[in-house]
């Protein structure tokens, strides 16, 4: 008895160039959401900064706090167009903040920021935050005071909040199309690897056929 030799057969189960396409494009979709994130995220804080309510000290003006909470006090430089800022480090705040819907109320106590937020990188606002205050509760507040102690230079700035670090976290924004970029990555790659082993590997197959003797 002999065994004829081994010869090599192709799967006629493998997959179609199709799953090539589907890989490509996760790969594809993944990035075109990643990037499309980076133009809404930045949508998303040009509008935010935009929104924010601007006085001009020393002598201030009312914002709206329509959330309760810490509210930031940003400087953004001199109301002149094109006259130097001053420097953040010489920027020590007397500012005084008293809610304008409430007869005789006492002013509310300004500290400065627990961290040096702001929105250096912005191509139309330029602000670091230099104060911040307790709201209560929802309302008016009137604003004013000098960048530091006997210094009426004038100065812009804008009161509200901006959290750089919750949107960059939100789902919709970055952190969700960075999420996505990954998965499209990994999954499209791993299926275009398994379609080419699958279209071009080789079974080999044996006759186990007796010839007669």
């Amino acid at each position: 008895m002999s065994l004829p030799p081994s010869h090599v057969t192709h799967d006629t189960r493998r997959p179609g160039r199709l799953w090539y396409f589907i890989g490509l494009l996760l790969i594809v979709g993944g990035v075109s959401t990643f990037v499309a994130s980076l133009t809404t995220q930045r949508s998303k804080i040009a509008d935010q900064l935009a929104n924010l309510p601007r006085l001009t000290l020393p002598e201030g003006g009312v914002v709206v706090v329509e959330e309760a909470g810490v509210v930031q006090v940003f400087y953004e430089g001199s109301p002149t167009p094109g006259e130097e800022r001053v420097s953040f480090d010489l920027v020590d705040p007397v500012l005084k903040v008293v809610p304008a819907d409430v007869v005789g109320a006492e002013p509310l106590t300004v500290m400065r920021p627990e961290r040096i937020d702001g929105y250096p990188m912005s191509p139309t606002f330029h602000g670091y935050a230099m104060a911040q205050f307790l709201a209560d509760a929802p309302g008016r507040f009137h604003v004013s005071g000098t960048l530091a102690h006997d210094d009426p230079t004038p100065a812009t700035i804008a009161v509200g909040r901006f959290d750089v670090a919750g949107l960059l976290g939100d789902w919709t924004g970055v952190f969700g199309g960075a999420v996505a970029a990954t998965l499209g990555l990994v999954v499209g790659t791993v299926m275009l690897a398994l379609t080419y082993l699958l279209r071009h590997g080789h079974r080999t197959h044996r006759d186990d056929t007796c010839a007669a003797q």
